[in-house]
């Protein structure tokens, strides 16, 4: 360790009580360069966060492509979404994302000259600084240093994840700016280290003349705030260090993002079964060895899946970045209340550092007004305006993020990273040590989060029943001639549409006992739904829902469109396909009522139930779903079509639609309770098996 040079007119046991005027370290100009430079790439990291990033694109990706992500990392494609819900924040379309390159070019220089700038300042201020360790640094400065090198070295790390694209494929770039970040943690992480023996106020009050080396020589007391908050920020160091190398290689990232996906996947499973089947599925009311432990498994699965999720996200990144650069900001006003007057004062050398910041400013802004080449962005991975329906690129699932079970579970996860920045940044005996608030984080994340996903597991087992507000065949006007319900059971997404021509074009028809003819049906489906996230004909991402028929009343097909979620629990549904009236595939819309299912009286939660029977020797193929308050049953033998409709109305089922001759199961099981997956109804000799099964609780009747 350096020793006090025989000039110094100062030692460890004679010196003056007043900090002696550094400028060149605290000066009021050197200073707010530091600042505003961090804020600056602060602010542009936020507006491309909140403006260009685009959350489905490979992070990895060429430069100038569009190359969508197979594992788009979920918590930022949540938030996202809801982003592009503010007005002015503009749209997720893939088309958009080709919108601001321009914009995407100018940020990206931007950040580069500024973090080049991060780099060269840190270590210009730390090979200053030890190498003027003597009586030249009191241990005010030598604090000081830290925080405006600490304050460089975050944005730096920072910017390091937003030019990810841009290093990936230029590896020299890469290399030595690892190298220095890795230097300038290095050095920080020693001179941190170092000041653990700055406790309490007399190093920036009474002994604030006092060399810093003279701390250095003392044994730190493990049990003091300055210990303490230095083993903190040490964590901190090294471990953004090691996350973003990382981060910077695609094996690692790539492979956490497919860790995120199987885990909820995996979930998933659990909870709903697999193959086709929901045998290995959770019944919430089973009673079975291990019951009690699968909603827990369930849950921890889906929270891991969130953590992970949420540490790989570019969300997190922005996060630490705030709240570092205010942290530090906020500390070095406070530090800056103990320094001299003189810092405070401008001179030639402080007015400088804050001129030169112009010059990458100006260099910005000149490449946001340059004109731009006519190079077309190469868009791979994603389909052409024209082949929308043909998409099929296998992306991660991510339909359950605009659930408001996952973004509770989300909130939970963010309130873990909140609480955890709070834990290294307030001193421990405002917090209950280094141990006790550990704990409490633990708790928080392993407890609390598996609740809410607990939740979450039951409100995701809820089916759907829509009802059709209207149908239009463009460009005429919207009308509704027929009463169309559509019931989806929860597990197996199983569903009987049955649209029935309104007798009389009486809109207020709902329903009757008597049968009806076979003239009165509109269409009558039943098969299976399955939905995925890809771009529509703007190219928005939109949820996208394809039905698998399996009986139809008319040929058998697949019927698919695109849901776009409206106010007051309706759906807007677009599609083509051929319009009945005409013969002509023609554009529609149609707007949906989301009704929610609801237990019938007297049961203590929502039943389900799938009936299927099968002999296609003989062309039969029949499909019954309950849901609560309705069931709708379907049956085809060879071309001729029973269907019916029943209804929880007035205190009792009633049977609101019936055309055909032959027997469904429909009435058997609207009270039946014991039925469970496995079991058969027998109707006019045509066995019904029972292929889901779930809320089949203790009846309150």
């Amino acid at each position: 360790m350096p020793k006090l040079s025989s000039v110094c007119s100062v030692t460890c046991k004679d010196f003056p009580k007043e900090i002696p005027p550094y400028s060149d370290i605290g000066g009021i100009g050197v200073t707010l360069a530091f600042i505003v430079t961090a804020w600056l790439i602060v602010v542009v990291l936020i507006g491309y966060y909140v403006k260009t990033f685009d959350p489905r694109l490979d992070p990895f990706r060429q430069e100038d492509t569009q190359t969508l992500c197979k594992h788009p990392n979920a918590v930022d494609y949540s938030i996202h979404k809801m982003l592009r819900k503010v007005p002015g924040l503009g749209s997720t379309s893939i088309s958009d994302s080709a919108r601001p390159p321009k914009l995407k070019a100018v940020l990206t220089n931007c950040v580069l000259m500024f973090a080049d700038i991060q780099i060269f300042t840190a270590l210009a201020i730390l090979i200053s600084a030890f190498v003027s360790l003597g009586c030249d640094i009191v241990a005010y400065r030598w604090q000081y240093m830290i925080y405006l090198a600490w304050l460089a070295s975050v944005t730096h790390m920072a910017s390091l994840s937003f030019l990810r694209n841009h290093l990936a494929k230029n590896p020299i770039k890469c290399i030595w700016r690892l190298t220095a970040m890795t230097i300038i943690q290095v050095l920080l992480s020693v001179a941190v280290g170092l000041s653990t023996t700055f406790d309490g106020d007399p190093w920036r009050a009474e002994e604030g003349g006092r060399p810093a080396i003279c701390y250095f020589k003392e044994r730190p007391n493990t049990k003091s705030v300055a210990f303490q908050s230095a083993i903190k920020i040490m964590i901190l160091l090294i471990w953004g260090l090691a996350i973003r190398i990382a981060k910077m290689f695609e094996g690692f990232e790539g492979g956490l993002r497919r860790i995120a996906s199987k885990l909820y996947q995996q979930s998933k499973e659990r909870q709903h079964g697999t193959g086709g089947t929901t045998t290995d599925a959770w019944e919430p009311q089973s009673h079975t060895p291990g019951s009690l432990l699968k909603p827990f498994l369930i849950a921890l699965l889906a929270m891991l899946s969130i953590q992970i999720d949420l540490f790989t996200s570019f969300l997190a990144e922005a996060y630490w970045l705030l709240f570092s650069t205010m942290w530090i900001t906020i500390e070095l006003n406070q530090l800056r209340k103990w320094g001299p007057r003189d810092d405070s004062e401008w001179s030639f050398g402080q007015i400088l550092p804050l001129i030169l910041l112009v010059a990458p400013v100006a260099i910005a802004l000149e490449s946001f007004y340059t004109k731009p080449n006519n190079n077309v962005l190469e868009i791979t991975g994603a389909p052409h305006q024209n082949d929308i329906t043909n998409y099929t690129v296998h992306i991660r699932d991510l339909q359950h993020v605009d659930t408001i079970a996952y973004r509770g579970a989300l909130l939970l996860a963010i309130l873990s990273y909140l609480q955890t920045g709070v834990y290294f940044v307030v001193t421990q005996q405002a917090y209950g040590g280094l141990i006790t608030p550990v704990i409490q984080l633990l708790i928080l994340m392993l407890f609390f989060n598996p609740l809410l996903q607990i939740i979450h597991s039951h409100i995701n087992t809820m089916g759907t029943i829509s009802i059709r507000k209207y149908i239009r065949w463009l460009p005429d006007e919207s009308s509704e001639p027929t009463s169309t319900i559509v019931v989806t059971s929860p597990k197996l997404k199983r569903f009987v549409d049955l649209r029935i021509l309104l007798p009389d074009n009486d809109s207020s028809w709902s329903g009757q006992d008597d049968p009806l003819p076979l003239s009165q049906l509109d269409w009558a489906i039943a098969g299976t739904t399955v939905s995925t996230e890809i771009p529509d004909q703007d190219g928005n991402l939109t949820s996208h829902s394809t039905f698998h028929q399996w009986i139809s009343s008319r040929e058998l097909g697949s019927d698919a469109g695109f849901m776009y979620p409206q106010p007051d629990s309706l759906t807007l549904e677009k599609g083509s396909m051929v319009n009945p009236d005409t013969g002509i595939d023609t554009a529609y819309e149609e707007l949906w009522h989301d009704a929610t299912p609801t237990a019938v009286p007297g049961d203590s939660q929502v039943r389900a139930l799938v009936l299927q029977t099968e002999d296609d020797e003989n062309g039969v193929r029949g499909s019954v779903v309950k849901l609560g308050c309705y069931v709708q049953g379907l049956l085809r033998v060879g071309d001729g079509i029973t269907l019916e409709r029943w209804e929880w109305k007035e205190g009792g089922w009633k049977r609101t639609v019936r055309i055909g001759d032959a027997e469904l199961p429909c009435e058997k099981i609207v009270d039946e309770e014991a039925l469970k997956e496995g079991d058969a109804v027998d109707i006019a000799g045509r066995a019904w098996n029972v292929i889901e099964a779930s809320g089949h609780g203790e009846s309150n009747s």
